[in-house]
Order: structure tokens, then C-alpha cells, then sequence
């Protein structure tokens, strides 16, 4: 995704606050003319990763879902979401 590298490039050089460049991003998926829609992940060659607009399933109309998705995945916390660990309490 060229626009992503010019968009890293840019900021590397200024000074934003991490909820305007993700803001930023947002407006551009918003904006997109193919689906309007994200994931992030490993690239294929291994060598980083991608934030990419796709018609993928698993893809989020939020940027900063498919961010906390990731990172939901990454940081397991060993409760998951269906799970409400309150409810066997002994109480």
C-alpha cells in the first residue's frame, strides 16, 4: 500500500498525536472506493506487516478494531469473550 508508506513517511517527520494519525487513517479507509474495510497482518513474505484495505472476511470498517483485533489475538489474556469468568463464583 504506497499511501501507507507516504503516510508513515510524513508523520516521521511531524509531530501528531496517536488518535490524530489514527483518525487520520479511519477518514482514509472511510473514504476508500474499493470495500471501506481493514485488517492488519503478517505480510506474506514475513517481513513486517500490513494495515490493508480488502474484501477479506474477518476485515473491520473501524482501523482501530482491526488494530485491537491483532492485538487481541497477540495478548491473550485467557478470557475469552463468551467466557465470564464472574459467573463461577462460588457467590
Amino acid at each position: 500500500m504506497r499511501w501507507l508508506e507516504i503516510i508513515i513517511a510524513f508523520f516521521r517527520n511531524q509531530r501528531y498525536t496517536d488518535r490524530e494519525i489514527l483518525d487520520y487513517l479511519q477518514e482514509r479507509l472511510e473514504r476508500a472506493p474499493y470495500t471501506g474495510r481493514c485488517v492488519l497482518r503478517e505480510s506474506s513474505t514475513g517481513r513486517g506487516f500490513r494495515l490493508m484495505e480488502t474484501s477479506r472476511d474477518g476485515a473491520f470498517n473501524d482501523v482501530r478494531e482491526a488494530v485491537m483485533h491483532v492485538m487481541d489475538e497477540e495478548f491473550d489474556f485467557g478470557c475469552p469473550d463468551e467466557h465470564d469468568p464472574l459467573a463461577e463464583m462460588p457467590w
